[in-house]
């Protein structure tokens, strides 16, 4: 009898989550594919409905620290205005 999906799915987090340098958590995972979204060039409402966003000034805000973060600007920089 093989273990079931979700069981075998919570094995494999459980083991990935013990190999990485730093705490992860399912969260991440969503912030992840966001960011991967993002920068193949999908709309920024097409992010919010796929993210759950009910303002997309969270949405902004969320794609605003993903770009500081890959291109290491700091989070003033990243503050002003374009």
């Amino acid at each position: 009898m093989s273990p079931s999906f979700p069981d075998n799915l919570s094995e494999k987090a459980e083991q990935t989550r013990a190999e990485m340098p730093f705490p992860v958590h399912p969260h991440m995972l969503r912030h992840g594919c966001g960011y991967a979204l993002a920068n193949a060039g999908h709309d920024t409402r097409s992010l919010q409905a796929y993210l759950g966003h009910k303002n997309i000034q969270h949405t902004v805000r969320a794609i605003r620290n993903w770009h500081r973060i890959g291109s290491g600007i700091s989070g003033a920089e990243a503050a002003m205005p374009a």
